[in-house]
């Protein structure tokens, strides 16, 4: 059969008297699609150090798909995955051409490559279909910074260990190769994959590990918690005899007065009842009563956050 073309035959439905051509066209090339507009990108050097100052300049031609002809003052929108560039928008010249800059990551940035997008807007955005550049990047493995705390609800005065070891370099464990430095969000540092600390304020507070590996390059994590007060102390005593004789020693023992974990008991003050106190650092005091009767003696303990607690016995003096 023979081609017709752009040309069709139709025949009448209505008539028998035969067919006849007609012209149609195809139709137009619209919208920036991969199919109507031509949108080509090279980057040139395609390889940059991660050096935080290097530069790739990346060249754009903006063609129509059909014609090859230049498209000019066309926006274009740019973004890329590391690094920085020049502009976030360019505008294609009487040519069809833009260029812009990518300038290279800092050393610590962890990309082997960045992918540097371009966007054309204005047009159909049914159809719009961005184009991409890789640049290779450069440069020593960066760490990977990971810690964990125990415990997990860290209180007031209590130990805190920090554990760096599930830190990596290249997908493995970084050891004793890399060197490990912590803020502990509350004014002080330490270093070490494995340190303690205590924190003597309640609140919330950020932690933030630093990592360096052997090629200079350094990683961050930081990590929150909110720091409890220990639980408060509670006031005990025992009073030895349970029945005191008069102008003979007692044993007040307030040994059994506790505190929660991170703080400790700082005093013992006692009032025994017959207008004598005392106050000691030590929680057994002894006492002697002048004379028989019955008296109301009360243990206020403190402890080392300022937290009081009292108890209150009667005791039989014979």
């Amino acid at each position: 059969m023979r081609n017709l073309g752009l040309a069709a035959l139709v025949c009448s439905t209505a008539t028998l008297s035969g067919c006849m051509m007609q012209n149609q066209s195809a139709p137009p090339l619209a919208g920036p699609s991969g199919f109507g507009l031509s949108l080509t990108l090279a980057a040139r050097p395609d390889t940059l150090p991660r050096d935080g100052s290097s530069q790739s300049t990346i060249l754009v031609t903006f063609r129509d798909g059909s014609s090859n002809e230049p498209l000019s003052g066309r926006r274009l929108v740019l973004s890329t995955s590391a690094g920085t560039l020049s502009s976030s928008e360019v505008q294609t010249d009487s040519a069809g051409n833009a260029s812009f800059t990518l300038t290279a990551p800092s050393i610590d940035t962890p990309a082997s490559a960045a992918s540097v997008k371009v966007l054309p807007v204005g047009e159909d955005a049914a159809n719009v279909v961005a184009k991409f550049v890789q640049v290779a990047l450069l440069g020593p493995d960066v760490p990977t910074a990971a810690f964990t705390f125990n415990p997990s609800s860290p209180s007031v005065g209590a130990d805190v260990t920090f554990d760096a070891s599930t830190s990596s370099l290249a997908g493995l464990a970084c050891g004793a190769t890399c060197s490990y430095t912590w803020d502990f969000g509350d004014g002080s540092s330490g270093t070490g994959m494995l340190v303690q600390h205590v924190y003597t304020s309640a609140g919330v507070r950020n932690v933030t590990l630093t990592v360096g590996a052997p090629g200079g390059t350094t990683n961050s994590a930081t990590r929150s918690f909110t720091l409890g007060a220990p639980t408060p102390p509670v006031a005990a005593f025992t009073v030895t005899p349970a029945n005191p004789v008069a102008a003979q020693q007692a044993i007040f023992n307030a040994s059994t007065s506790t505190v929660g974990s991170g703080a400790t008991i700082a005093q013992y003050i006692w009032d025994f009842g017959d207008s004598t106190t005392a106050t000691t650092t030590v929680p057994i005091t002894p006492k002697t009563y002048a004379a028989a009767g019955t008296y109301i003696a009360t243990l206020t303990v403190t402890d080392s956050l300022g937290r009081t607690a009292t108890n209150t016995q009667t005791v039989t003096v014979n």
